[in-house]
């Protein structure tokens, strides 16, 4: 690593999710055409959203088969759980 510091869970899916990106300003839970030119393409866009969705799908799913009642829900600044 060079410079600055490790993203987290948390930082790292807000900054994947920002529909600025690919052109769009979310005001007050609407989102609106920005007049801003997209830097990432939609179809590279949707597909990383339908793996975080996946992926979220999957931690509850393996959350829920475990008998610890924490499991999935605790996690260490470096995202690991």
């Amino acid at each position: 690593m060079s410079g600055g510091i490790r993203f987290g869970v948390g930082p790292l899916a807000h900054l994947l999710k920002n529909r600025f990106y690919v052109g769009e300003v979310v005001y007050r839970g609407e989102v609106y055409h920005g007049e801003h030119e997209p830097i990432v393409d939609r179809a590279l866009f949707d597909a990383v959203q339908a793996k975080l969705a996946a992926n979220a799908v999957e931690r509850r799913i393996r959350a829920k088969g475990s008998p610890a009642i924490l499991a999935g829900r605790i996690f260490d600044d470096r995202g690991n759980g």
